[in-house]
């Protein structure tokens, strides 16, 4: 079985709770915890395993090291999660026309969210920027472009990053941009 078809079962075994098929080497442990975190799947990896392990079965170091990586994992998803709330609120407050979008509102499709790989927060604001920036450079102290150039805008607030997007999908061809951009507006 090649790593990648073991990092497969292991993420079965992390996601829908299917019992691991085969026990991960001593060998195996190393090379599947590098494979899954190029895959920003570490953390549920690690938890799946440990789940599945007996007390010894691994390298103490690399064992230890693992488990900090996990805990680390959870702790951003913590610094995230307060972000994502604290700019909620902020929008709310000020009456901003936003939708959370992408990648941390996936994080309720998992059994054991907290060891997601968390990344940066996504918020879709349309035609709301200018309200938005004086929002957030207000309260977070953060200098945001006038204008929306591109079609989000990135910034850090408490080592989280953020981007602001205008639109989610972009067409090579501007007819065919037009016309979804007119579609959204509708």
């Amino acid at each position: 079985m090649t790593t990648i078809e073991k990092l497969l079962l292991v993420l079965r075994s992390a996601l829908w709770g299917e019992a691991l098929q085969s026990e991960v080497s001593k060998e195996e442990f190393a090379e599947l915890m590098n494979l899954a975190k190029e895959q920003t799947v570490f953390g549920l990896a690690y938890d799946a395993i440990s789940q599945h392990s007996v007390k010894g079965q691994y390298d103490k170091r690399q064992t230890f090291e693992a488990y900090a990586k996990t805990e680390k994992i959870k702790q951003k998803n913590a610094l995230v999660d307060k972000e994502l709330k604290e700019m909620v609120r902020m929008f709310d407050e000020n009456t901003v026309d936003y939708l959370v979008v992408k990648g941390q509102t996936y994080r309720i499709l998992y059994p054991k969210p907290e060891v997601r790989m968390a990344g940066d927060i996504d918020f879709l604001i349309h035609n709301a920027y200018s309200e938005v920036k004086e929002v957030i450079e207000r309260l977070y102290s953060v200098n945001l472009p006038d204008k929306m150039i591109e079609k989000e805008i990135e910034f850090k607030h408490a080592s989280v990053p953020f981007e602001l997007h205008t639109s989610l999908r972009t067409y090579a061809l501007k007819r065919h941009q037009k016309v979804w951009d007119n579609l959204v507006e509708k």
